[in-house]
């Protein structure tokens, strides 16, 4: 039986959330209107790769699987290197791989938090640090940076998903396995030790860099280099899977608090729900100098603590209050959404925009009412502080959506295709009778025959055929977790 591993974090308030920088730093700054705001120093992770050349180049993956763009260095002088992350925003569950002919080291960063000020100064994160055992991308590191993320991947989740508390525990558990001679770990560390040796080899390298949503522990590892190895990928798979097997970690979630992740795809080709393409600028003007926006407030079927709803069951019309003013309460073109590799966003210039939010969460099992924290919301397509017309998706109706943690991955993570009217929009909803549209979108604990729900985060299509299949990724954002009861 394996280790279970104690997970702490620390909850920041919604407002706290909704903002990148800290109030009296913007206002001391902005009593001098014609002062510029200064750019938030940027926060810095140093490690080493023993073995590699000067001049390697150093990669840094998201969570999600894709290239963090502007983010990266080589190796100098005794195998060190130095990797820059902007200032404003935090990363959670990093990949870093450090590619050379012959070789490959990888390491894992769980977290680089942001600047809380923008007068801070720089911060130095050394991945020796971060990960006790695994600050050198050495055989070690490679070995145990497979294992983490293929016991996780083998469990449906992604290396943000996990606290950095728990991510050391497990490097340091590893450590340990491997020092006693856990036969299956040693097994599977002198199999990535040969398939290191293959680094360059027909232009590719044995361990993957870009990840495919939905990836599973196959994906970790080219399917040529294993196959002149002698390695097919079940035998991978399965030696990873030994490996991880005494690896265990259990995460306690928040119970009163969650995070959310809305993207906005805006990306060209998309299909609505009816498998047709999207106009995205039927109502949306389009222009090279807009960007996309979130309105949205708590929607009025959400219960409020009083005479008729009491607690866990409900909301107190504070805490209403104050994520309706983090969600900008409905005003248009306020509440920016990201495309540039920050704020947990995955891939910079992707046209898929992002938005993580700490908001408030209601079970709902066992709640008189079957009625989470519930959103209407909205995305535009326009310039700061512009009005409705010419930016928002459509006219007079809104999107629904409950906070349900539907995967158990801690995260409500709602993927929409800007201007779709087949989705989660409540009225005047295009899906067709055929594929269980009425005109209307309800709650999931409303009935209506012939209605369909489509009110809680879900999957969406990730391989064009129109058919939802994967669960969309998160980015770079992590739950939010508490200590585990002992």
């Amino acid at each position: 039986m394996g280790l279970i591993l104690p997970v702490l974090c620390l909850l920041p308030a919604v407002a706290a959330a909704a903002c990148g920088l800290e109030g009296p730093a913007i206002n001391a700054a902005m009593r001098d209107r014609s002062a510029e705001l200064p750019k938030a120093a940027d926060t810095v992770v140093t490690g080493t790769v023993p073995g590699a050349p000067a001049g390697t180049e150093v990669r840094v993956y998201a969570a999600a699987g894709a290239r963090i763009d502007g983010v990266g260095g080589t190796v100098g002088g005794g195998g060190a290197f130095e990797l820059r992350f902007p200032g404003n925003t935090e990363f959670s569950g990093l990949r870093v791989d450090a590619r050379w002919s012959g070789g490959q080291g990888l390491g894992i960063v769980p977290f680089v938090p942001k600047r809380g000020r923008v007068d801070e100064p720089e911060a130095v994160v050394a991945i020796e640090d971060a990960m006790p055992g695994m600050g050198a991308l050495s055989l070690r590191a490679t070995t145990f940076a497979l294992v983490i993320e293929g016991r996780l991947l083998s469990e449906g989740k992604s290396l943000a998903s996990v606290p950095p508390s728990a991510m050391r525990q497990m490097a340091l558990l590893l450590g340990t396995l491997l020092d006693q001679g856990n036969a299956a770990l040693a097994t599977f560390q002198a199999m990535v030790s040969d398939l290191a040796t293959l680094g360059g080899k027909d232009g590719k390298w044995p361990f993957a860099g870009d990840l495919p949503e939905g990836a599973i522990v196959k994906d970790l590892a080219d399917r040529d280099l294993l196959a002149s190895a002698g390695i097919t990928p079940d035998q991978f798979e399965a030696a990873l899977l030994a490996a991880a097997a005494e690896l265990r970690v259990e995460v306690c979630y928040a119970t009163d608090r969650i995070r959310a992740v809305l993207l906005a795809d805006l990306r060209p080709g998309a299909k609505d729900r009816n498998c047709q393409a999207i106009d995205p600028y039927k109502f949306a003007d389009k222009g090279e100098d807009k960007t996309v926006w979130l309105a949205a407030g708590i929607h009025k079927t959400t219960p409020i603590c009083g005479t008729e709803f009491q607690p866990p069951y409900c909301i107190t019309q504070e805490t209403l209050d104050a994520t309706n003013e983090a969600l900008a309460n409905w005003v248009p073109n306020k509440n920016r959404m990201y495309d540039d590799g920050t704020h947990g966003d995955a891939v910079k210039g992707d046209l898929v925009y992002t938005l993580a939010m700490d908001l408030p969460y209601v079970p709902i099992a066992g709640s008189p009412t079957g009625a989470g924290v519930r959103l209407g919301y909205k995305y535009t397509y326009g310039s700061g502080g512009q009005g409705w017309t010419g930016s928002e998706e459509w006219p007079g109706n809104q999107r629904l959506l409950e906070l349900i943690d539907l995967n158990g991955d801690g995260i409500v993570v709602r993927m929409d295709a800007f201007g779709d009217e087949t989705s989660n929009k409540d009225k005047s909803n295009l899906l067709t009778p055929a594929n269980g549209g009425c005109g209307l979108n309800l709650w999931e604990n409303e009935v209506k025959p012939k209605c369909a729900h489509d009110t809680r985060e879900g999957m969406v299509d990730a391989d064009g055929d129109c058919k939802p299949d994967a669960w969309p990724p998160a980015g770079s954002v992590s739950p939010l977790t508490v200590d585990c009861p002992s």
